[in-house]
């Protein structure tokens, strides 16, 4: 014997350690609430980091990519806020996930901008009311009656008829 601990078990050593080394990367990846640099936007309240989650944002609904033009437009009215490549800082409220698995936040720019706000301010989203994620809720409420009265984004004359929520509930077309 010469001391050395027999290859087999060195070798599943070294796989324990790379298996625990790569987990600990994807958990921390996968924390709802880390940094997200922005892979794609996919609608108006919806965009894809490149750590492969899917955030959507917290108390604003924008109008289905089918309600054209406006679902097109609010996805552009985010691309601009939230360009791919560009880092965001994710605040959670009560509820860190929906039912499809996607994180819930408030998404904010480097530069101090809150993303949903913004959406919801320059017309391209409308406040949406949650019973457990409130803590934005009249922020939101108050920046969607400042868009409708100055009428911008979804609001000119003869602009959006249909809430988003309404829309996907068959009630309107």
């Amino acid at each position: 014997m010469t001391g050395r601990a027999p290859r087999g078990v060195v070798a599943r050593m070294v796989v324990a350690v790379v298996v625990a080394s790569l987990t600990g990367r994807e958990a921390r990846a996968q924390r709802a609430d880390a940094p997200c640099t922005v892979e794609r936007v996919t609608d108006g309240d919806t965009l894809r980091c490149t750590d492969g989650r899917r955030i959507r944002l917290l108390l604003i609904d924008t109008p289905e990519m089918a309600q054209r033009p406006w679902g097109q437009r609010s996805r552009a009215a985010l691309e601009r806020l939230a360009p791919p490549r560009t880092t965001l800082r994710v605040e959670l409220d009560a509820d860190a996930r929906d039912r499809n698995g996607r994180v819930l936040g408030y998404l904010h720019t480097d530069r101090g901008t809150f993303v949903n706000r913004e959406l919801v301010a320059g017309g391209w989203a409308v406040a949406y009311d949650d019973r457990r994620n409130r803590r934005y809720a009249t922020a939101m409420r108050d920046a969607e009656a400042a868009a409708r009265r100055g009428r911008v984004g979804l609001w000119p004359d003869g602009g959006l008829d249909c809430r988003p929520i309404d829309f996907r509930r068959d009630r309107c077309r």
